[in-house]
C-alpha cells in the first residue's frame, strides 16, 4: 500500500527525481527490474505512478468499461496510450521522457501537463495503489478548490466532514 507525502527535489532540465524510499519499496520492491508506469491523471493536474503489476491490474479493470461510443474509445485510447514506462534505479531515481512524442501528436506532455517544467521541487504522495507527482502550485490550487467545494477551511476539517462516511466504509 502506498501512503505518505514527501517534498522531493526535481531536476526540470533532466526531468528527474527520486522516489521516496518507502514508496519505492511498495512500487518496485528491492529492485527486481520492475519499471514504473507514469500516466496523466484524468482528474487532476498531476501524474500517477504505478508499478508494472498494478498498472496491469488497472488496465484489466479498464477493459471492462463498455466502449460503446467513439468518445469513450477516444478517452481510453488517450489515457492508456499516454502511459510511459520508466526505469528506476536502486537509489530510486527515475527520469520522465521528453514531451516531443506527445507534442508531435498535438498533446500536452507529462511534465507540462503536471506543471513541472519550471519547478525545482515536487510533491510525491502515496494514494493506496499508486503514487502521485504534483507541482506545489497545482496541489495547492487543487486543495483550495476541494476545500471550497466541501465548505471546509483546513485538511483537518475535511476529515471531520467525511468522518462518518469514512468510518462507515472502514468498519
Amino acid at each position: 500500500m502506498l501512503t505518505g507525502k514527501k517534498l522531493c527535489k526535481w531536476n526540470a532540465e533532466k526531468r528527474r527525481t527520486v522516489m521516496p524510499s518507502e514508496l519505492k519499496e511498495s512500487l518496485v520492491g528491492e529492485g527486481n527490474g520492475e519499471k514504473l508506469v507514469v500516466v496523466k491523471s484524468m482528474y487532476e493536474k498531476c501524474l500517477y505512478v504505478y508499478s508494472e503489476t498494478e498498472w496491469k491490474n488497472h488496465v484489466e479493470k479498464l477493459r471492462d468499461i463498455p466502449q460503446k461510443t467513439k468518445d469513450k474509445i477516444w478517452a481510453l485510447r488517450h489515457y492508456v496510450g499516454g502511459a510511459v514506462q520508466c526505469d528506476i534505479d536502486v537509489q530510486g531515481r527515475f527520469v520522465l521522457p521528453k514531451d516531443e512524442v506527445f507534442q508531435a501528436t498535438g498533446e500536452t506532455g507529462l511534465c507540462e501537463y503536471a506543471g513541472l517544467l519550471d519547478e525545482t521541487e515536487v510533491i510525491i504522495q502515496g494514494n493506496i495503489n499508486h503514487a502521485e507527482i504534483w507541482s506545489r502550485k497545482n496541489i495547492e490550487e487543487y486543495d483550495n478548490e476541494a476545500r471550497e467545494r466541501a465548505g471546509v477551511k483546513s485538511n483537518e476539517d475535511v476529515m471531520k466532514a467525511f468522518s462518518d462516511e469514512l468510518l462507515e466504509y472502514m468498519f
